[in-house]
């Protein structure tokens, strides 16, 4: 029997006006982080742009906050696994095939 370990980290903003979550494998790839907006327009521009009561930079700083969370906690993951936890930094380097056929993830990067 095969049991992987998987890791979701979530947050909420303070205000609920956002949360992000992630799922992560430690198999080298780098976290895709869903980002969702559950504020509701406080008002409208004149040529119709929705104005928030949180501001993109407020969501900006959060989001950097939590991929450098997400990218901690993968590396740890791939170390666990075996997995060269520097694939992470690179988007699409747990696929990437070496001269010999086998990708980078089953060897470890080695």
């Amino acid at each position: 029997m095969e049991i992987k370990k998987t890791v979701q980290l979530q947050y909420v903003a303070d205000d609920k006006s956002f949360a992000m979550s992630t799922v992560l494998q430690g198999d080298g790839a780098t976290p895709i982080v869903q980002t969702m907006g559950f504020d509701t327009p406080s008002e409208y521009k004149d040529d119709g742009t929705p104005v928030y009561t949180t501001p993109d930079e407020q969501i900006k700083t959060a989001q950097k906050e939590f991929m450098a969370a997400a990218i901690a906690e993968q590396k740890s993951l791939c170390k666990e696994n075996g997995v060269d936890p520097d694939l992470v930094n690179k988007v699409g380097a747990e696929k990437q095939t070496d001269t010999d056929g086998t990708t980078d993830e089953k060897k470890g990067n080695d």
